[in-house]
């Protein structure tokens, strides 16, 4: 998936948006990506770089997505349906408040 590799972050060859040096967690701050995103239980920081490449920056983005979608972006082998039905519910958490 776009520079992902299943078991991986993107290596700054495979991915132009890192640069040597530069961590992950900034890059992906670089990327948009917003800290109430980057705080949901369950996403690892591959999750956030695979949500930030399909568009999913905010919390609400990511609530808007069904767990399927979720997994469709991620990769099956990187999440259960579980654990994405989890995340997506986490993400929907501030709509009840």
């Amino acid at each position: 998936m776009d520079g992902l590799r299943s078991n991986s972050l993107p290596a700054a060859h495979h991915n132009p948006g890192i640069q040597a040096g530069n961590s992950v967690s900034q890059w992906i701050k670089n990327m948009g990506v917003s800290d109430d995103l980057a705080a949901v239980a369950g996403l690892k920081p591959q999750h956030l770089v695979a949500l930030g490449e399909h568009g999913v920056k905010t919390l609400d983005d990511l609530a808007d997505l069904a767990s399927d979608e979720l997994l469709e972006i991620v990769g099956g082998r990187n999440m259960s349906q579980r654990q994405a039905d989890g995340v997506i519910m986490a993400a929907r958490a501030h709509w009840f408040e």
